[in-house]
Order: C-alpha cells, then structure tokens, then sequence
C-alpha cells in the first residue's frame, strides 16, 4: 500500500519510504522563478539534477551499475540511511518493513529519489539496464548490512 500526491511523491510501509520523482524544468527559469529544490533542469548544455539540498551531508556515496536481469541488495541496515537516484534505465524496488512484516513494490525511472531507512529490507531488479547513485548522511559501515531475501 502507498500514498501520492500531485508534487510525484509517494510513500510507502506507513510514510516510512519515500520516492520523490524530481519535477522536469525545460529551460533556463525565468529570474525570480520559485523552483523546487529537488529538481532536473533539462538546458542546452545538458541536464542538471538537483537531487540533495539542504538535508543532512552526504559522508557515503557510491555510482550502481544496474544490468537488466540482476538483482541488488536482499538485505537490511539497522542504521544507515539509505537514498537512491535513478540516474538512467528502470528498476523495481522490493520492500519489507522488518518491524510488522508489511511488503510493498515500487517502480522507479530515471529522475526518481528513493530514502530507505534503517530496519527496511530491500532489493533492486533493474527492468531496463541503467545506473544510480547511492547516498548516505553517515560513512559505509560494513557491519550494518545483514542478508534479509525480499524477492
């Protein structure tokens, strides 16, 4: 079960994940022009997408391969943070709430923002081959990743 509304957010497992799909902004805005702060400006020079601001900094960050037919993940953090971009292609995200056993899905593409915070597992099986960035408030702990298969 999840909820949207008309900004692209959606949530999922009670509010506790979140994925943002950023609003497309053609051109170079106008001055004065009230944006979003998460956003993708798609100009001449190519796009750019803002995909972190004014949250907590970022002390982990990792680029994700994503071949079509893999699957990423089948595991669970007790502490980290987790947020992931969808830089390119398309992928299903696999979910389950440890604390109540609840599961939900949801489907990201490119310009799409997950969160995933600790005690939900998780897996990603990219439907159409692309790449992400995976970004976290707090540095890599190896010893917060335990196996938990969701899919």
């Amino acid at each position: 079960m999840h909820e949207s509304n008309d900004a692209g957010r959606e949530t999922f497992l009670e509010g506790k994940v979140i994925r943002d799909r950023l609003p497309v902004i053609q051109g170079r805005p106008a001055p004065g022009q009230v944006l979003p702060p998460l956003k993708r400006l798609l100009l001449p020079q190519g796009e750019l997408a803002q995909i972190q601001n004014g949250e907590p900094g970022i002390q982990y960050l990792a680029w994700i391969d994503l071949p079509e037919g893999g699957i990423r993940g089948n595991h669970v953090h007790q502490r980290k943070k987790e947020s992931i971009y969808v830089i390119a292609g398309e992928l299903q995200v696999y979910l389950e709430d440890l604390a109540n056993g609840a599961r939900a899905e949801c489907l990201m593409q490119a310009g799409d923002r997950i969160y995933i915070p600790p005690g939900i597992a998780h897996a990603l099986k990219p439907v159409r081959s692309g790449h992400a960035l995976e970004f976290a408030p707090d540095p890599l702990d190896p010893t917060d990743s335990a196996p938990h298969r969701v899919v």
